[in-house]
């Protein structure tokens, strides 16, 4: 809503706009369970995750009505990942 009322963006390009927070994830799910495969201890990877998420919601907080697409699509990104490292070790815990 956001972006649709504030920066005016239309529906399709909203959608196209979360993009890296869904690739970050495609790409982290596998390395993520790779890792748990490999004995990395779940603790470590959630901390890191969830550590990853913190920070993208701080970067995002930074991010004003006249910040470029950049200032949000980097912590999408990194949320994506952050979320990804979280779910892998708590669906396999």
């Amino acid at each position: 809503l956001l972006w649709q009322y504030v920066y005016n963006y239309k529906p399709i390009d909203v959608s196209l706009s979360q993009l890296p927070m869904i690739a970050a994830c495609i790409v982290t799910a596998g390395w993520a369970g790779s890792l748990v495969a490999r004995g990395v201890p779940m603790r470590r990877l959630m901390v890191a995750g969830l550590l990853a998420v913190a920070g993208a919601v701080a970067m995002l907080g930074f991010a004003g009505a006249s910040a470029p697409y950049m200032f949000f699509a980097v912590p999408l990104a990194v949320a994506g990942a952050g979320v990804m490292l979280t779910q892998a070790p708590a669906a396999n815990a």
